[in-house]
């Protein structure tokens, strides 16, 4: 080898061994520095557990071995707080902010107390209290009984609402009608409706006025009542009796969206094409409005209405609704009456003052409207009487009346 790289040799080594020499000392470094704190943790007697130095004991629990530490932590604590003193105007705070100081620090609780104004406070604020509950009671009450009378008065208005002073019975055809059938259709002719405009007074629910539009088969039947409620059940009945007609579609389609119709069909005399419900009062003000009045139907139907027409607008009432009615007759058509006898009228007289005003001012009888409208004043050419039907309740077989005008 030449001098050169036995130089470069030991160069090297020299450098390697100079690394190892750092990296020890650095060591020795680290090791004397735990030494030191070890050392300081046990001598610093001034040292708390609050205040940790060793990062090997976050919690410096081992300060705990020291005996003075120790005894430092188990030290009381000492009465660094003020006594509580009484304030010299405790008795307008009492009287102001209604706060009992305690006479006695030593016994807060008073548990040992002999103070007798004191008990006397305490008497006087559980009086107060239990005069303010008793207020606070009798004002509850005041307020339920408000809320009750109000609640009678809501009870007693609903009920004047209901006293169907029109005889608007929503349940009218439950209670007559047994069945789904009426039997005052036994007694009628088909060929009186058959391809004719009919109109139906005081169609209720619409029951009847269904049952011809769909075996009767009119042109065109249009059922009125002075009721809006019973004319949107009405709707509801033509809904319901047209879900069956319509097979080719769900029974949702009707429900939701009404009577489903052919409209491809040009024939309008098929139910439920011809029938039409409205909200309408048939009694006019004046005979100006009678005079008005047009030839627009075939068959007209005044079933079970004169009464309450009587009752609630008087004899003056039941003459326009027979002139009116002729009216809107055309010529060969027919008027199908069923009046109430007027024993039926002393059960309803009393529904209200109008009622009962009317009732004793009633001159014109029931037993007299077939004279009447076979009169000159009216005009009907003849009369014949039907059959009467046979009900399930006795109250309604009555006989009706068919007018014929030339």
């Amino acid at each position: 080898m030449s001098e050169a790289e036995v130089a470069v040799d030991n160069k090297s080594e020299t450098n390697q061994n100079s690394k190892d020499r750092g990296r020890k000392l650095n060591s020795n470094c680290k090791r004397s520095k735990k030494l030191k704190i070890r050392r300081s943790l046990s001598t610093d007697k001034s040292l708390l557990p609050s205040k940790p130095q060793d990062p090997t004991d976050p919690l410096n629990l081992r300060s705990l071995l020291d005996p003075e530490i120790n005894d430092r932590l188990k030290a009381d604590t000492p009465h660094v707080s003020p006594k509580h003193q009484r304030v010299a105007n405790a008795n307008t705070i009492l009287n102001d902010n209604k706060i009992l100081v305690p006479p006695q620090t030593n016994d807060p609780l008073m548990l040992n107390r002999e103070d007798i104004e004191y008990d006397k406070r305490v008497r006087t604020l559980k009086k107060r209290k239990r005069k303010l509950s008793k207020e606070a009671n009798d004002k509850i009450a005041r307020v339920n009984k408000k809320s009750r009378h109000d609640d009678e008065n809501k009870k007693t208005k609903s009920t004047k609402q209901k006293l169907f002073i029109y005889g608007n019975y929503d349940r009218y055809y439950g209670y007559r009608n047994k069945t789904t059938h009426d039997c005052r259709l036994d007694s009628w002719n088909k060929e009186w409706f058959d391809g004719k405009d009919c109109l139906d007074i005081g169609c209720n629910v619409g029951v009847l006025t269904i049952e011809i539009a769909k075996k009767f088969n009119p042109h065109k039947i249009i059922g009125i009542d002075i009721d809006r409620l019973l004319i949107n059940k009405a709707h509801s009945n033509l809904v319901r009796a047209n879900t069956t007609s319509n097979s080719n579609f769900p029974i949702s389609f009707n429900i939701c969206h009404g009577p489903i119709i052919d409209t491809d069909s040009d024939n309008s005399q098929v139910f439920p094409k011809n029938i039409k419900f409205k909200q309408e009062n048939y009694i006019v003000e004046s005979m100006e409005d009678i005079n008005k009045q047009k030839p627009l139907y075939d068959v007209i139907l005044c079933l079970s209405l004169t009464k309450w027409v009587h009752l609630n607008w008087g004899d003056e009432g039941v003459k326009k609704l027979f002139k009116r009615i002729f009216k809107n007759l055309r010529h060969g058509g027919i008027l199908i009456l069923e009046p109430q006898s007027f024993d039926s009228y002393k059960k309803k007289k009393r529904l209200t003052t109008t009622i009962r005003k009317n009732f004793d001012e009633i001159k014109f009888m029931p037993e007299q409207f077939n004279d009447y409208l076979l009169s000159e004043e009216i005009g009907f050419a003849s009369c014949q009487t039907l059959a009467t039907p046979n009900d399930a309740v006795k109250g309604f077989r009555r006989a009706m009346l068919l007018f014929m005008k030339n």
